[in-house]
């Protein structure tokens, strides 16, 4: 922990090869953490929920929100009013799944919240 004197991160930019950008905090909301390559989604975040005691479990309507209907339907194959407990396989098959015209460029985490933000 911070013991107050360490420079905070208040605000980040993110720049994507398009030339588009994403800032947070976004409406308010700055996010713990901002995952943005194969790597850190599959060895980090992905494993963060895989060593829940309790899993975590994400509705389809959350999916949809955050990730579209393509990626919430595949995570998620019971549709509306069902959910699935998040793992390593879910948030990685949510992230690798091409969702046209682009592939997510960004996921955010807040321990004990939903990923996407």
């Amino acid at each position: 922990m911070s013991n107050g004197t360490r420079s905070q991160v208040t605000g980040i930019t993110v720049r994507f090869a398009d030339g588009s950008t994403k800032t947070y905090p976004d409406n308010g909301y700055m996010p713990v953490a901002l995952f943005w390559s194969d790597d850190v989604v599959a060895n980090i975040l992905g494993p963060y929920y895989d060593r829940l005691d309790t899993p975590h479990k994400m509705t389809y309507d959350n999916l949809v929100k955050h990730f579209g209907p393509v990626r919430a339907i595949a995570a998620c194959p019971g549709g509306p009013g069902a959910s699935v407990d998040l793992n390593k396989n879910v948030v990685t098959a949510i992230w690798n799944m091409p969702n046209p015209p682009t592939l997510l460029g960004v996921m955010s985490k807040d321990p004990g919240c939903d990923i996407g933000g």
